[in-house]
């Protein structure tokens, strides 16, 4: 296995190097060879302790793992390694990997922060009752510097059916300055004095609600402010390597042989076809549900079908091998919704997805897994394409691998951020170590490793890379689907 890579010589020239793969891994510095340690300790340590929850229980691996101090040391060894690269390799110089790198130690700082300084429970209000007072996972009491009064809750209804659209408490709140009312439900935390309240269950009788309390204010500003940074540092990276990505373009938009050459107008035709065939059914849905139709596995799937067909519209007059992959991420997204989930009927989406970050959160990942898709599909035939007949195939997939990678990790970067501000304002806590969003992020660190080019060549091509890439996708499948059938959570409702 040969990886082609480049060295800076003395005097500043440069070398080109034919070498094994693991020759190569050799060379890296000490300082990144601590960063891929670290990293892949981490994802093993996250995606075993998952499944030790399925069958020990949350309280488990919350306290021999996500609570421990070996996890919160291995996180802030792994910011340190990365913090110190950055400045030993020069690129302090680099706003933009500056600011996204330096987000994440920001975000790591704010959980920090959050570990041991912010309080969480539950309070219980009954209709009437002056409450002073929250209890905590292990029942001991915190006393407020208010008091809460239930003044009334409410089961809201979908018009015409007796489906519950949301769940509403009424509270009076009383501090020094006076008193106040405050309205909490779905989506919705009622905010005092840096305190916050979310809807977490009700009385059977109708008459008491239990609420989630927070107060966490300086880790969820930290936080926070890591997710805005982190954000504006991808934009900015995938725009100050806006060179490297055209030359990435350029080198997947390269002719092939004279059969790939040939105009294909039925190809484009059909799927044209397919993609407004597939807005058919999500349009029909969208207008019956009334509402996003991204509520469940089914939906979501049509939409990565959808989502293949446009993206592969939208480029395969250059890049004409996306006249395969595409349609074939469709075709198998479609078939598995069609006949392995059925068509479920369309029914009023949870009160706890009725939010305006739902979609936002569902579409940015379902693109990035569709991608991601396509990319393992380019990558499969590297594999055993020859060096003879093969080399100019396998230099596009490449190419196109590499550049799917930059939209497919900003992407999912992005998904992960805003459904951590959904949780946020439905569960009182931004995250919470659920499998789904463990996997998430477990998944965002598989892929963000070739981006950085410490475990592969960064340029030309690796058999290694592309093998990596297949196995990747194991990954994703886990997070997709694997999660939801296998293990439990938060999100077992998607």
């Amino acid at each position: 296995m040969k990886a082609f890579f480049v060295l800076r010589g003395r005097g500043g020239t440069y070398r080109h190097l034919n070498l094994p793969l693991t020759l190569y891994c050799l060379t890296m510095t000490a300082d990144k060879r601590i960063i891929m340690l670290l990293s892949v300790f981490l994802m093993i340590a996250m995606g075993t302790a998952t499944v030790v929850e399925k069958a020990a229980g949350r309280e488990a691996v919350m306290e021999g793992v996500y609570g421990s101090w070996w996890f919160a040391g291995c996180w802030a060894a792994l910011a340190a390694a990365v913090m110190r690269r950055i400045v030993r390799g020069g690129m302090v110089r680099q706003p933009a990997v500056l600011l996204l790198h330096g987000a994440f130690a920001v975000i790591l700082a704010g959980a920090l922060v959050s570990r041991f300084s912010s309080e969480h429970g539950r309070m219980h209000l009954r209709r009437g009752e002056r409450v002073t007072y929250f209890v905590d996972s292990e029942r001991e009491a915190h006393r407020l510097p208010f008091a809460l009064t239930l003044r009334e809750f409410r089961t809201e209804h979908y018009h015409g059916t007796d489906v519950a659209s949301d769940y509403v408490s009424h509270v009076t709140v009383e501090t020094e300055a006076g008193c106040r009312e405050m309205t909490v439900s779905m989506n919705a935390a009622g905010k005092v004095e840096g305190y916050r309240f979310c809807q977490a269950s009700y009385d059977a009788d109708g008459l008491g609600t239990v609420l989630l309390v927070t107060h966490d204010p300086c880790g969820t500003a930290l936080t926070f402010a890591g997710y805005l940074s982190a954000m504006a540092g991808l934009a900015w990276v995938i725009c100050s390597r806006r060179h490297h990505i055209r030359r990435l373009y350029q080198a997947a938009s390269m002719p092939g042989d004279a059969a790939e050459g040939k105009e294909t107008p039925w190809t484009a035709f059909l799927i044209i076809l397919a993609a407004l065939a597939l807005t058919a059914v999500l349009a029909r849905r969208w207008i019956e549900g009334g509402h996003v139709p991204l509520g469940n596995s089914y939906e979501t799937m049509l939409f990565m079908a959808w989502a293949s067909l446009v993206f592969s519209l939208s480029l395969m007059r250059k890049i004409r091998i996306l006249k395969v992959t595409g349609p074939a991420v469709a075709f198998s997204c479609f078939a598995a919704a069609t006949f392995v989930l059925g068509n479920p009927e369309v029914v009023p989406l949870r009160p706890v997805l009725s939010s305006p970050l739902f979609p936002a959160h569902v579409v940015t990942v379902m693109v990035s897994y569709s991608l991601l898709a396509i990319i393992f599909l380019s990558s499969l035939p590297c594999l055993f394409l020859s060096d003879e007949g093969g080399r100019c195939a396998r230099e596009r997939l490449t190419a196109l691998s590499r550049l799917l990678l930059y939209p497919a990790v900003a992407f999912l970067a992005a998904g992960i951020i805003i459904g951590s501000v959904w949780a946020s304002q439905s569960w009182g806590s931004h995250w919470s170590w659920d499998p789904k969003e463990t996997w998430a992020l477990l998944t965002l660190m598989v892929y963000a490793l070739p981006l950085h080019g410490a475990a592969f060549p960064p340029q030309g091509y690796s058999r290694g890379l592309h093998l990596y890439l297949v196995l990747s996708f194991i990954v994703v499948l886990m997070t997709y689907l694997g999660v939801n059938h296998l293990l439990s959570g938060l999100h077992s409702y998607s």
